[in-house]
This record gives C-alpha cells, sequence and structure tokens, in this order.
C-alpha cells in the first residue's frame, strides 16, 4: 500500500511539472507573439514589475544603452533594464529605430518548470536591408509572470539550433 501512495504521489508531482513547463512555455510564446505584434501592453501584461532584461556580458559587448547611458553589470551580465516600465520604453525605442523588428523561434525548451530556452532569429530592416541574427534568451517564468530574460550575444543562424 505504501508503494501504490508513493508511485501516485510521484506520478502526480510529474504530471504538475510537465503542466508547469508546459504554462512556462506558453506563456515565452504569448510574449514572443506580443512583440511580433508590436504590442507593448500585451507584452508587458506578461512580465512581473521588476522585470529583468539581461545581456550575457562578454569582453566584446557595448557597455552603453542606445541613449549613451552606461549599464550595470552584475555576475557576467549586462542589465539592460530593471523594471517594467524601463523594458516597456526600451522595446518602443527598439520599435521605432526598426519597425519592421520580429522574432522567429527556431527551437524552445523547458529547463524545469520556470525556465524556458529559446533559441530565436530576430529579423530587422536597417536603411531598407533586411537583416537577421540568432541568439539564444532564457526566460525565467514565476508565478505566471516573466521576471528576467537573459540574451546571449549573436550566434550563428545554422540549420540547427545549438545543442543545449
Amino acid at each position: 500500500m505504501l508503494r501504490l501512495v508513493a508511485f501516485t504521489a510521484a506520478l502526480v508531482l510529474a504530471c504538475t511539472s510537465a503542466l508547469a513547463d508546459g504554462r512556462s512555455e506558453e506563456i515565452v510564446s504569448k510574449y514572443i507573439d506580443a512583440y511580433n505584434d508590436h504590442d507593448i501592453e500585451r507584452m508587458m501584461a506578461l512580465v512581473s514589475d521588476d522585470v529583468r532584461w539581461l545581456e550575457i556580458a562578454d569582453d566584446e559587448i557595448v557597455t552603453e544603452s542606445m541613449d549613451g547611458a552606461a549599464l550595470e553589470r552584475i555576475d557576467g551580465f549586462v542589465v539592460r533594464t530593471k523594471n517594467r516600465d524601463e523594458l516597456a520604453e526600451a522595446i518602443e525605442s527598439y520599435f521605432d529605430t526598426f519597425p519592421g523588428a520580429r522574432s522567429i523561434i527556431r527551437s524552445m525548451q523547458s529547463s524545469g518548470t520556470r525556465t524556458v530556452r529559446v533559441f530565436e532569429e530576430a529579423v530587422w530592416d536597417f536603411a531598407g536591408v533586411s537583416m537577421s541574427q540568432c541568439a539564444t534568451a532564457i526566460y525565467h517564468v514565476n508565478n505566471g509572470v516573466i521576471t528576467s530574460v537573459a540574451y546571449s550575444s549573436e550566434q550563428p543562424c545554422d540549420d540547427e539550433s545549438p545543442e543545449s
């Protein structure tokens, strides 16, 4: 009887984890869909008040924002934004600069119940020229909202996404 209870508890826990993973992926997909629609209001409804937009720092990375302000570095990350208002402002500025910007999800994978790794191709126009680059983004989801997004530096857009 004890084995049956333990097995049932393990099965319930596994199903709950699978549902949580799917829910996190669903939230990230909705966020990217809103990005592609340039719907900042919908995007902001999917993030926490203190959402952080981070970029994985290396020696090559720019350390200034688009307006020339110095960016904070924390444990190998450059902090692009520290809250919902800063994120909305940065995205609005980006859309103003690159009105055709969109993101193509090449792969999406959950790690645990709160972390979603996305290999994406960013596409935009610059001076009438279509451009693109790929990168990996790590989304952290907690209590149904995105609490942080960390982007890697540019990566090659091969036919296959990088192995995790």
